[in-house]
C-alpha cells in the first residue's frame, strides 16, 4: 500500500475526540507532511488518478488506436493526423480536438512532416 494512503487510513481511523497530528502521522509513515495534508483534505490526488482524469482515451482505446495505425502502415497507407484524430473520435464516441493530439509520439508513433502534410509512422 502507498505510504500516504496508509497514513490517510490511519488518520481516518482515529476515534472521535482524539487529537489529529499531521506531523506525528507524517513522521510515522515517512511521508511529506504537506503532501499528506493536501491528500487528506482532497486538495490533490494521487498521480495515477490525476493522469487518468486528463486522458481522452482509456488504455484499451489507445491500444485499439495503435493497432489501427499499425494496420494502416502495413497496408502502406500513411496515416495522417486527421485520419488518426477521426478514428480516435470514433473510438471515444466524442470529438477529440486537434489540441489533444499533441503528444502522440510518446505512445509509439513517430510524427514526421513531409512537404506540407504531417504523416504518422510506427517506430
Amino acid at each position: 500500500m502507498d505510504p500516504i494512503q496508509a497514513a490517510i487510513d490511519d488518520i481516518e481511523s482515529l476515534p472521535p475526540g482524539e487529537t489529529l497530528s499531521y506531523t506525528k502521522t507524517a513522521a510515522k509513515y515517512s511521508v511529506v507532511q504537506s503532501t499528506l495534508i493536501q491528500r487528506h483534505k482532497g486538495i490533490t490526488q494521487p498521480p495515477e488518478v490525476k493522469n487518468s482524469n486528463q486522458q481522452k482515451l482509456t488504455l484499451q482505446q489507445e491500444q485499439e488506436l495503435v493497432q489501427y495505425i499499425k494496420s494502416l502502415t502495413e497496408r502502406h497507407i500513411p496515416p495522417t493526423r486527421e485520419i488518426v484524430q477521426n478514428f480516435a473520435s470514433a473510438i471515444a464516441k466524442e470529438p477529440i480536438d486537434p489540441r489533444h493530439t499533441y503528444n502522440m509520439d510518446e505512445k509509439g508513433f513517430l510524427i514526421g512532416v513531409i512537404s506540407r502534410s504531417k504523416r504518422i509512422f510506427s517506430r
